[in-house]
């Protein structure tokens, strides 16, 4: 707790006598008492004053303090490091770090219903080509100032896994020591890959294995046919990676966001797994999602702050359940997680997962 001094360390205090009205404020010792105990963090508003005009305890205001413990209303943990409030209310740093985690699982999973029905309807166009590509080496750059892979490998099939371009190409104008042997001149790559891609909606993994290709194409004036924005969707609508990484759904838990996977440098392998991607079922939309999205009889889920006695938070519980209008939240009214609330003695605070409704759609 932080040291306040004594009188003479501030100016103008209001005084107050022992039986006085301190019109709210209190001292430290009576801070310490309340539950949740509390502790100054503002400069006091006033001091004590005994006979003689014998300096007493210093005085401060109830909401120039802050708790000394913190609970979570989640777990209840007591923590002395400060709780965070979400959605109105104080959670622990594990119980924050849940809730961020099942947030982002519940967004993965929403955005794994798109990802399974876009590729299905990229599988169901039969101009579809996957594009495998895998660059080889590095060598320097000396008009850009970066180093740039020597070759690529490219590989090509349809939407049934037929091979339509295989080819190793160069990607520098010198043959360096680490491109490969089989490496064709650009223009001989370019083309056995523009005939076979003429007219197809590519998918490939990543713009930016594609892109190195485009660029050292811009550079040795080649077009290898590879238009990044030829895939459906718009410049970058073939790309795969983000849309299988939410497929997969496995959350990283220091980011909260995907984990992101390896290329494929195989076109087979590729197709294979956007197959698997179409073959997956679709999950529930709403699936538990109250606090995040639209429900189908078009409810949304808010969280309702109910402070009062415990008996009349029960009954007002009891009519939020009556009229179909609380979500299950996996809290039942013996079990739901309150709190004290500091000015109002006697009473508790909870809140409550409520459910409302469009203003064309009432309960009936």
């Amino acid at each position: 707790m932080r040291g306040w001094g004594s009188l003479r360390d501030y100016e103008n205090l209001d005084e107050y006598g022992p039986d006085e009205d301190r019109n709210g404020l209190l001292t430290v010792d009576e801070l310490a008492r309340l539950d949740p105990p509390l502790e100054p963090v503002q400069a006091p508003r006033g001091v004590l004053v005994g006979p003689e005009n014998t300096q007493g305890d210093l005085l401060f205001a109830i909401d120039d303090c802050a708790p000394t413990v913190f609970e979570c209303a989640d777990c209840g943990a007591i923590t002395e490091e400060a709780c965070v409030w979400r959605a109105n209310r104080p959670q622990c740093r594990a119980c924050r770090h849940l809730t961020l985690l099942l947030d982002a699982q519940r967004e993965v999973r929403a955005g794994r219903r798109r990802s399974v029905e876009d590729v299905r309807r990229r599988l169901a166009d039969d101009r579809l080509a996957v594009v495998a590509v895998r660059l080889v080496g590095s060598v320097p750059d000396s008009a850009h100032g970066r180093s740039v892979p020597p070759a690529a490998h490219l590989d090509v099939v349809d939407r049934d896994g037929r091979p339509l371009a295989k080819v190793c190409t160069r990607l520098v104008a010198d043959v360096d020591a680490r491109t490969p042997a089989d490496a064709l001149p650009a223009e001989q790559a370019a083309a056995v890959l523009r005939p076979a891609l003429v007219g197809r909606r590519l998918v490939f993994w990543s713009i930016l294995s594609l892109g190195e290709v485009q660029r050292a194409g811009e550079r040795l004036r080649v077009d290898f046919g590879l238009d990044g924005g030829s895939g459906q969707g718009g410049p970058d609508g073939g790309v795969l990676a983000a849309e299988v990484s939410t497929w997969r759904g496995d959350v990283d838990p220091a980011t909260y966001r995907p984990r992101m996977f390896d290329e494929p440098d195989d076109a087979g392998v590729l197709l294979d797994l956007m197959r698997r991607m179409a073959a997956t079922p679709v999950p529930d939309a709403d699936s538990g999602a109250y606090l995040s999205s639209r429900t189908r009889d078009g409810r949304r889920g808010v969280l309702i702050a109910v402070t009062g006695p415990p008996g009349a938070i029960r009954r007002v519980e009891a009519v939020l359940t009556a009229t179909g209008m609380l979500a299950d939240d996996g809290h039942s009214a013996a079990d739901r997680p309150v709190r004290p609330a500091p000015h109002h003695p006697g009473f508790v605070t909870a809140h409550l997962p409520g459910l409302v409704f469009d203003d064309d759609h009432e309960p009936g």
